[in-house]
C-alpha cells in the first residue's frame, strides 16, 4: 500500500462515536476475570522541593535554573509520600478496583507492598524511583533494580503456584519492557510454549530511551507472539512516534528520501506500529483523546477533562488495565478505549485507581473533552 492510499484509509477508518451508554456497562453484573500482571515494581517516594527561603519551587523550569545556576544550589527537597509503584502493580491495583482476579507477579521486596489485597508473588528487589512534583509537570528519577533488568520467564515459574495458570490468564498485562532487558526474548518463550491465553497487552514504556536495535527487536518479538495471542500495544505519543521513526529506520525500509516530510497525525502512527508490530491492536493514550488502530478500524475516542491533575504518574497503566478489562468481555472497541480513559482521568485527578462506584461518580460530573 502506499501512502496516498493508506491516507485514503486513515480518513475512511477513523472513527469516534460512543456505542453505548458507559454508565450502563458499569452497572452491569459481570462475573470477575483473571487478569495477570507482571513483571516490574517500584517503590515510588514523592518530593516537594523548596527554595532557600523555604518557599515551594512551583515550576520544573525553575528547579531546573537554582541547580543549573548555581555551585552550591539552595534546594531542600520534602518527601510527601511513599508508595507502591511500578507499572505492573499500577496495572494489577486497577485491574482489582474493577472487580476482576488480579494476580500480580512483581519485584514486591519491601514493606510498602504489605498492604495489597490481592494475591501478589515477588520476584525480587524493587526500583527506586523519586518523583519531583511540580505545578506544571512531574520529574522522574529511577534507580534501577538488578533484579528487574535481569527479570526471565523463570524467576515467575520459580514464585507461582501454577505457572500455566498464570501465564494464561484471560488478560496479561506486562509493563516496562524499557527497564527489562530480556523482555523481548521472554515474549518469544511465551510464544513458544503451549498456552491458551487470549490477551497480551504490552505497555513498553519509554521506547525513545531504549537502544533501535532493541526496539527493532521487540517488534519482532510481538511479531511471533501474536501468532499465538491477540497482542495489544497501548503507549503514549511521544513513545509510539519514536517507535515508528526507529522501525522506518531499519535496512529494509524505504529511503528516507522517499518519504514524505511532513509528521505523521496519531492515526497515521498507531497504524504504522500496528503494521510494523503485527499486534491485534495499537493504541495511543492521550491527554485529549486515546487513538487506536484496531480490527475494528481506526478508532478515536476524546478522554476527560481533569479539573486538578493530582498525580498523573501510573495513568497510563490504569488505562491498559481498564482496556483489558472491557477487551475481555468483547466490548467494542469505542466502548473499551472510553472506560480506559475515564480510568486514566480518575487516576490522574484522585491519585489512586478507581473502582466501579467512583468511576460512576466521577461520569456524572466531568464531560469528556471536544
Amino acid at each position: 500500500m502506499d501512502d496516498a492510499d493508506r491516507e485514503e484509509q486513515f480518513d475512511a477508518d477513523l472513527t469516534d462515536p460512543l456505542d453505548a451508554d458507559l454508565e450502563d456497562r458499569l452497572d452491569a453484573e459481570t462475573r470477575p476475570r483473571a487478569v495477570t500482571a507482571l513483571p516490574d515494581g517500584s517503590v515510588d517516594s514523592y518530593y516537594d522541593a523548596y527554595g532557600d527561603r523555604a518557599e515551594r519551587i512551583t515550576s520544573a523550569a525553575d528547579f531546573g535554573e537554582r541547580v543549573a545556576e548555581s555551585d552550591n544550589p539552595s534546594v531542600r527537597l520534602s518527601r510527601t509520600a511513599r508508595t507502591p509503584g511500578g507499572q505492573a502493580v499500577t496495572m494489577a491495583r486497577q485491574a482489582h478496583a474493577l472487580g476482576d482476579d488480579a494476580t500480580l507477579f512483581g519485584h514486591l521486596d519491601d514493606p510498602v507492598f504489605d498492604d495489597l489485597d490481592f494475591e501478589a508473588r515477588s520476584m525480587g528487589e524493587p526500583e527506586a524511583v523519586q518523583v519531583l512534583e511540580f505545578d506544571d509537570e512531574e520529574v522522574l528519577l529511577a534507580d534501577n533494580s538488578a533484579d528487574v533488568t535481569d527479570w526471565r520467564l523463570a524467576d515467575l515459574e520459580a514464585v507461582a503456584d501454577d505457572p500455566d495458570a498464570a501465564l494464561t490468564a484471560e488478560a496479561v498485562c506486562c509493563g516496562n519492557w524499557v527497564s527489562v532487558e530480556n523482555l523481548s526474548e521472554e515474549l518469544r518463550r511465551l510464544a513458544g510454549r503451549s498456552l491458551d491465553g487470549d490477551l497480551f497487552l504490552l505497555d513498553p514504556g519509554n521506547v525513545a530511551a531504549a537502544d533501535p536495535g532493541r526496539v527493532r527487536d521487540l517488534a519482532d518479538a510481538l511479531r511471533e507472539l501474536g501468532d499465538t495471542h491477540e497482542v495489544v500495544v497501548s503507549a503514549n505519543r511521544p513513545e509510539l512516534r519514536a517507535a515508528v521513526e526507529i522501525l522506518d529506520a531499519r535496512a529494509d525500509a524505504p529511503d528516507a528520501s522517499d518519504r514524505p516530510a511532513r509528521v505523521p497525525d496519531d492515526s497515521e502512527i498507531v497504524a504504522a506500529v500496528r503494521e510494523r508490530t503485527g499486534a491485534t491492536a495499537v493504541v495511543m493514550h492521550e491527554t485529549d483523546a486515546a487513538i487506536a488502530a484496531t480490527p475494528e478500524g481506526r478508532k478515536r475516542v476524546p478522554n476527560y477533562e481533569v479539573r486538578d491533575a493530582n498525580r498523573p504518574t501510573g495513568a497510563g497503566d490504569c488505562f491498559t488495565a481498564a482496556l483489558a478489562h472491557a477487551l475481555v468481555r468483547d466490548w467494542h472497541w469505542t466502548e473499551a478505549l472510553d472506560l480506559a480513559n475515564l480510568a486514566a482521568a480518575h487516576r490522574v485527578e484522585t491519585g489512586e485507581p478507581g473502582d466501579r462506584a467512583s468511576f460512576r461518580e466521577f461520569l456524572q460530573s466531568h464531560e469528556r473533552k471536544e
